[in-house]
């Protein structure tokens, strides 16, 4: 499996974790190379690299690792 390179951040939206607890209100997702390095309250966030790529939610939904699997091969 191919996987970007580099950092993101998402920031600025609610996270849902999909566990049942409530939605984590503030909340930032950073991926380091393709993959999830933390997800919680933005203020306990890592720092990310000034070139990191950063995605504001608008205070939209978060949801980590969902994937989109529905599909219609024709």
């Amino acid at each position: 499996m191919k996987r970007a390179k580099g950092s993101t951040l998402i920031k600025n939206g609610s996270l849902f974790d999909g566990t049942g607890k409530a939605p984590v209100p503030r909340a930032a997702v950073v991926i380091k190379d393709g993959r999830i390095d933390y997800a919680g309250p933005a203020a306990q966030a890592p720092a990310v690299p000034p070139d990191a790529a950063v995605l504001d939610a608008r205070q939209g939904t978060i949801l980590p690792g969902l994937v989109e699997a529905h599909f219609h091969a024709t």
